[in-house]
């Protein structure tokens, strides 16, 4: 597959290999489709922003895919990126990429971006917005996949990279984005806006919302991510299930898949600094509720807007653990593949250091 690891014969380097084969060969053309999360946004995508707006990288052109008007990756160029949901601002209809001045993150301030010395990798920013999807949210990591397939490019390696969060994360997170009208207006969510304003205790009461859509298990199964009316047919018995299973298929697939957590952005951090060669300067921490770590706190769920502390009657507790249940093994799983690629990432990086070293003693002895 033509990824680069250590030449060291250790079984112990030989049983970790698969759970980091990640690393990209600089002699193919890779395309990764980052998949940005609210919760990542504020590590990820802003220095994504700042990295292909400020250096004011070319419009890469327009696909073949029939399934979504994708990007054909420039084969001339030895990676290439597309992000989707690169802006979590209002959604502005057929708004066109790289329009979007950038002021506050920018490639010489002090908030993260990309050193500018040693770049290997040239990223083509491609926004939720701006990819086809007009509904705003996120694509299905099947149908992304499906569509890098069709593209047909010899030499060419697709890699979906996305950040898991925690359900409860996720949930509190979306009771404030509806509570302070940031989901745009042209949301199919049955929480509309005249409810404005709700307690946790009506949001939770609503039919449809996003956390019981659940966007984690609906990205990885492939099923339509969309908001609103595909909230129905996704509470039919069995479907969460099915899509579970598939899920967690993806989930231990190797070969085109990456992901982070979200409450783990020091650690994906580092694990993407192994996996693409390059490094990304460290996360700044956003004081306020919609910040990457400050939404899984739990005590935030147990208070309304005003501070007041509130409850959950016990049929609202029952239908939130049944209908988070499927995220949490999904979750749970993914947090165990993480923390077992950051462990074997980490005794790849000793056994390298410590064949240099022997490698050095040994020049050194022969002179």
């Amino acid at each position: 597959m033509g990824y680069v690891y250590l030449n060291v014969s250790d079984a112990v380097l030989e049983q970790q290999k698969t759970l980091c084969q990640y690393r990209l060969d600089a002699d193919r053309t890779i395309v990764v489709h980052m998949h940005i999360p609210k919760s990542g946004g504020t590590a990820f995508a802003l220095a994504l922003k700042s990295e292909c707006i400020c250096n004011k990288i070319p419009r890469p052109q327009k696909g073949y895919c029939r399934e979504c008007p994708n990007v054909i990756p420039d084969a001339s160029l030895p990676v290439t990126i597309f992000t989707q949901n690169l802006w979590t601002s209002q959604n502005y209809s057929f708004r066109p990429p790289y329009s979007a001045n950038c002021r506050t993150f920018n490639a010489s301030s002090r908030w993260f971006g990309f050193p500018k010395k040693n770049r290997t990798f040239t990223f083509y920013s491609q926004s939720r917005l701006t990819s086809g999807w007009p509904c705003g949210v996120h694509v299905s990591y099947a149908r992304l996949r499906e569509c890098c397939h069709r593209l047909e490019l010899p030499g060419i390696k697709h890699v979906i990279v996305t950040l898991f969060r925690d359900p409860l994360a996720r949930f509190v997170s979306e009771f404030f984005q509806v509570a302070y009208n940031r989901i745009d207006i042209t949301s199919w969510d049955w929480c509309m806006r005249p409810e404005f304003p709700l307690s946790m205790t009506q949001f939770f009461g609503m039919p449809v919302s996003y956390p019981f859509q659940s966007r984690m298990t609906k990205l990885l199964s492939g099923s339509p991510v969309q908001t609103g009316a595909a909230g129905e047919d996704w509470t039919k018995p069995g479907v969460r299930d099915e899509a579970l299973r598939r899920a967690l298929g993806v989930v231990h697939s190797t070969e085109d898949f990456l992901f982070g957590l979200a409450e783990e952005l020091d650690l994906t951090l580092e694990l993407f600094q192994f996996v693409f060669r390059r490094t990304f300067k460290a996360p700044s921490t956003c004081h306020s509720h919609q910040n990457a770590s400050g939404c899984g706190k739990v005590e935030l769920g147990l208070h309304d807007l005003h501070g007041n502390p509130m409850s959950l009657n016990t049929e609202q507790e029952r239908l939130f653990a049944e209908n988070n249940r499927e995220d949490r093994i999904t979750y749970d799983t993914a947090a165990r593949i993480f923390y077992e690629r950051i462990e074997a990432m980490r005794s790849l990086q000793v056994l390298g250091s410590d064949l240099a070293i022997n490698r050095r003693c040994a020049s050194i002895t022969s002179l």
